[in-house]
């Protein structure tokens, strides 16, 4: 169904493209930046721009954005929308989302350019409609839908996706709770630096006996989300402090052990390969 909706901006934009508007021009003038001995800008009558333009039109919607010119700029993207570019549909998509740039927000074709977008195949939006599916913003709220994209997205390697597939499978939120799963994606989250899901696998080895983790793995686990900057990681350790839950002798342990295995990956690597030799 998202899919035909998409399709559907897609012919409706094409169709009515000098109607949305654009009737007060019968053409744009570009200039090519990529030929060195171009002075001359490039007419085009916009009821005969083809997909074929749509590099140029990106091109001059990027100069003119950085010229802050952002209603010309915004013009040049929706045009570039329009012939079905995901970077126009997404720059459209932020703009409506935010109300920016002189845009006003309008959530519900926010979604629509985003849809497109990530249909298109970019990861980003397709972050950003599962975002938009799981609040219910411009479009309405489904949790399976939301899980679909953020899966997608995460198959960009996007931090973000990868924890929000994470905590939807911790949460049990558009589909059954699953630990095992919810860990093996905060787990790849982790991998890419995120502090808040090493947190989130310290705390689901607590949950969860048959992770194949134990007590001690969860301690380094919260270890390693305080030295990559978890505020939480940084709280629960100060309080466990506090509270003589750890001693500060065994904080300097995991400082031995941080410094040998260099930084954050190498210690994830080195913590999975001793529970799979334990397990």
């Amino acid at each position: 169904m998202e899919l035909r909706k998409a399709f559907l901006l897609v012919v409706f934009c094409l169709s009515f493209l000098v109607g949305l508007g654009y009737a007060d021009a019968s053409e744009i003038c570009l200039n090519d930046s990529r030929q060195p001995n171009s002075s001359e800008p490039e007419c085009l009558i916009i009821s005969e721009i083809t997909k074929s333009d749509t590099d140029l039109i990106l091109l001059n919607a990027d100069n003119e954005f950085d010229k802050q010119n952002y209603s010309q700029a915004i013009k040049l993207y929706d045009i570039a929308a329009h012939l079905d570019s995901w970077e126009g549909q997404f720059a459209m998509g932020m703009f409506n989302l935010n109300g920016s740039y002189g845009v006003e927000q309008n959530k519900e074709k926010a979604f629509q350019y985003l849809l497109s977008a990530a249909v298109n195949g970019y990861g980003k939006a397709m972050h950003n409609v599962a975002e938009l599916k799981l609040t219910g913003q411009g479009t309405e709220r489904d949790l399976p839908t939301a899980l679909h994209w953020y899966k997608k997205a995460a198959k960009h390697n996007l931090i973000d996706s990868q924890f929000m597939v994470g905590r939807m499978y911790e949460m049990g939120w558009g589909i059954n709770q699953n630990f095992k799963e919810s860990f093996n994606w905060y787990m790849k989250a982790a991998m890419n630096g995120d502090s808040e899901s090493m947190y989130r696998l310290s705390y689901l080895i607590n949950q969860d006996k048959n992770l194949g983790y134990d007590s001690t793995d969860s301690m380094m686990l919260l270890y390693l989300s305080k030295q990559a900057g978890s505020e939480e990681g940084i709280m629960a350790i100060n309080y466990m402090l506090k509270e003589n839950i750890i001693s500060k002798d065994y904080v300097l342990k995991l400082d031995s052990w941080f410094q040998e295995c260099s930084d954050v990956v190498n210690c994830l690597n080195e913590l999975q390969v001793d529970a799979m030799v334990r397990y």
